[in-house]
């Protein structure tokens, strides 16, 4: 991206009354919270187990296996000391009187509230195509009563 374009976004970010911020894992790594599909992604990493980690997390492993679960869980998605990192700590500040921010976030880390955002909204959602995704993410974000958000 040139400078032009980031300047030009600024602009727009901080002239802007109503804000919506739509975050996924990225945002935590950072912090110390691995994402899910990078090189050093948890999908990436060895389970210790006969399965792949993806599988690990899903609700038919934790059904039929949930000691196995709750021992994976424990050892590689937990991070009680993760703190906000730069960029949370940034959408919190763009919060004033003058300016509603909602964060939509499929991340449950609690760093977006945990760097003062008032506005969060977790969407856990799964969709079949792309497409549906921000419409999904829109409905859970209505659910949330982020009614004015202005999505750039």
């Amino acid at each position: 991206m040139d400078t032009y374009s980031i300047q030009k976004f600024y602009r727009i970010l901080q002239s802007s009354r109503n804000l919506c911020v739509f975050t996924g894992a990225g945002i935590s790594v950072p912090s110390g919270i691995p994402d899910f599909r990078s090189a050093d992604g948890l999908y990436n990493r060895e389970s210790g187990l006969s399965v792949p980690p993806e599988q690990i997390i899903s609700r038919s492993f934790f059904d039929a296996h949930p000691t196995e679960f709750y021992s994976y869980y424990k050892k590689n998605m937990l991070f009680l000391d993760a703190k906000p990192n730069e960029a949370h700590r940034y959408f919190a500040a763009l919060e004033s009187p003058a300016r509603s921010v909602s964060v939509v976030t499929q991340n449950i880390d609690g760093l977006h509230t945990a760097a003062g955002s008032t506005a969060v909204c977790t969407a856990i959602s799964v969709c079949a195509a792309k497409n549906d995704m921000m419409h999904a993410l829109l409905r859970k974000a209505r659910a949330c009563r982020i009614a004015r958000a202005a999505v750039l």
